[in-house]
């Protein structure tokens, strides 16, 4: 009775959201771990609109989608492991010319990375610490490369030290394993301040180059946001539980985690429009099969894409190759196949009707 009077309080676009999140319940369930149940994790989400009503005022697709890459990744956005966050765009209507638009955005955090990295059970500690400009000039800090690498950073504790942000001259994170053996990842001020301008929020200067104002965590919470940013990148090459994708990947992993990345991302679009992903056919774009650099990048996204359809349990119905022979770069699309299981008037996505009705409806999402 207590929960019933409480729905009837709700304001009507959180009721809404509500009965979206039940109607989606079994969606999550497919990519939750274990120990998270749907329906915790729909009360995480109530919670957190709560707390931040302007959620509800986003584009309703980007949140769902939101929605799904938390749960994917199986960690709670209640702003400790996880967090949605708002962010304001300009896009174009046809009819009422240029718009603003609230976007919601999926943003794992420091702690929710360091729990994955730690459930591994290979990694049995890691932090990270910014270090300011006075520590270094007192030598308080000391960081070799080489075939010995050696940190050690000493912190002044003084009372009477305040330094502000802009006297943080780098930060670092430390990992231990299991065996004893520590990896670091060290970041300078110039590499933070690259990080910070790509933001949506944080950054000083416009795509046009002129001045503006930053707003966000990067202004109200550098030295965290410092942390996160070496955090993440120390996560590249650290093992962890499930399947946080890092969309930057680089070296010979490149083929086979994009592949990967793509296929999950066109099964979440697909997911988020209430649909289950039926089947997959992909057209995979490539230089010169001939040469041994090409040929490795097309082998690793073969086997991105069949790995990652092995774990959503669905089949590859056709595929396209093209190659170019005089070009070395390479693309993977992804189409997935998907059916309804209810429909929401509330998505921008195109559907297909028989003359019988909705009894034989396909959805299709796409990622490149």
């Amino acid at each position: 009775m207590t929960t019933d009077i409480t729905r009837q309080d709700e304001p009507a676009p959180l009721v809404q959201l509500r009965k979206q999140l039940e109607q989606r319940a079994e969606e999550f369930r497919m990519v939750l771990p274990e120990h998270i149940s749907p329906a915790k994790f729909q009360r995480t989400l109530l919670t957190a609109v709560q707390l931040n009503p302007d959620l509800l005022a986003c584009d309703r697709r980007s949140f769902l989608t939101a929605c799904m890459k938390s749960a994917q990744d199986g960690l709670l956005p209640d702003g400790r492991e996880a967090a949605i966050v708002v962010f304001k765009t300009r896009v174009k209507d046809p009819e009422r010319g240029w718009v603003e638009v609230r976007l919601a955005q999926y943003l794992p955090m420091v702690f929710g990375l360091r729990k994955k990295i730690l459930q591994s059970a290979e990694v049995s500690d890691l932090f990270a610490a910014v270090v300011y400009r006075q520590e270094i000039v007192g030598g308080c800090f000391h960081y070799e490369e080489g075939s010995e690498r050696t940190l050690r950073h000493r912190p002044i504790i003084d009372p009477d030290f305040a330094p502000t942000d802009a006297d943080i001259a780098l930060v670092y994170s430390v990992a231990t394993f299991a065996d004893g053996t520590k990896s670091f990842e060290v970041m300078r001020r110039i590499e933070l301040d690259r990080v910070r301008e790509a933001s949506q929020t944080g950054a000083k200067f416009d795509a046009k180059g002129n001045p503006r104002e930053a707003k966000g965590p990067w202004v109200q919470w550098f030295p965290e946001m410092a942390k996160k940013t070496v955090i993440r990148r120390h996560s590249k090459s650290l093992p962890q539980s499930g399947d946080v994708i890092v969309r930057d990947v680089e070296s010979e992993d490149m083929g086979l985690a994009a592949a990967k990345a793509t296929v999950a991302e066109a099964a979440r679009n697909i997911a988020c429009s209430g649909a289950v992903p039926l089947g997959i056919t992909d057209c995979l774009n490539f230089g010169n099969p001939e040469k041994p650099e090409v040929f490795f990048q097309f082998r690793e996204a073969c086997r991105g894409i069949a790995e990652a359809c092995v774990a959503f349990g669905t089949p590859v119905t056709g595929w396209r190759l093209q190659d170019g022979r005089a070009s070395w770069g390479f693309g993977v699309q992804v189409f997935f196949l998907g059916y309804p299981m209810h429909f929401d008037w509330t998505k921008y996505t195109d559907f297909a009707t028989t003359s019988q009705g909705w009894d034989f409806s396909f959805w299709i999402g796409y990622d490149f």
